[in-house]
């Protein structure tokens, strides 16, 4: 019991300072996170209570609650850690996330602006295939989130564009899947540009970059 403590605790503390590093903190999020790890307290009593006022014997439920929230307390750990800049190892990383919130994000829609340099301002003509790339900008600031502000405000006046950005937490989105965008280098409407949709994978950490691809 006091191991799940502990380990709440450390991934509450953790939470608190990815929120602070990425500027997302919020007292409802905050409160949520508490209400979360009151119900988990919640939830071992009830098994406590199972065990002892029907089972009527051992601990059985109890601790198989415990090591379910202790494990699940634990990925949770690692992602914060991960998300903070801690070296995690990679393979170890993409296991803890697998299951997790990770893998079922929203997709952030900044759509890029027509007239810019950076927008083709042409249709699709047919979606035959996906082109992945990563992004080449190793730069801590590099997220996707990043680079969708670099799209939306004319990618520095080149003819560089891309339908998604995606990181170990966020994806954005840049332009309509119907939308052409200057990914390929096959000519400016080349099949590649104009038969793909393009996602770009970040590389502004090693184990974010794993798991995102």
């Amino acid at each position: 019991m006091y191991a799940l403590i502990g380990f709440m605790a450390v991934d509450y503390a953790t939470g608190l300072m990815c929120a602070i590093i990425e500027k997302k903190l919020s007292s409802i999020i905050g409160f949520r996170g508490i209400f979360k790890k009151v119900l988990i307290l919640v939830m071992v009593g009830i098994a406590h209570a199972i065990d002892r006022h029907i089972i009527g014997t051992g601990e059985g439920i109890r601790t198989a609650v415990l090591m379910f929230y202790m494990s699940n307390e634990g990925v949770s750990l690692l992602e914060n850690a991960a998300r903070i800049g801690l070296p995690i190892p990679v393979r170890i990383y993409w296991r803890s996330c697998a299951e997790s919130r990770i893998t079922a994000m929203t997709i952030n829609r900044k759509i890029c602006p027509n007239g810019l340099k950076n927008n083709p301002n042409k249709n699709l003509t047919a979606v035959r295939f996906v082109t992945i790339h990563t992004t080449g900008n190793y730069k801590p600031t590099a997220t996707a989130k990043g680079h969708a502000a670099y799209i939306f405000n004319g990618s520095g006046g080149a003819r560089v564009s891309w339908h998604y950005s995606v990181d170990a937490t966020e994806i954005y989105q840049h332009f309509e899947d119907y939308q052409a965008c200057w990914h390929a280098g096959d000519a400016a409407f080349g099949p590649g540009n104009m038969t793909s949709l393009a996602i770009e994978i970040c590389v502004n950490d090693k184990a974010a970059c794993s798991f995102a691809k």
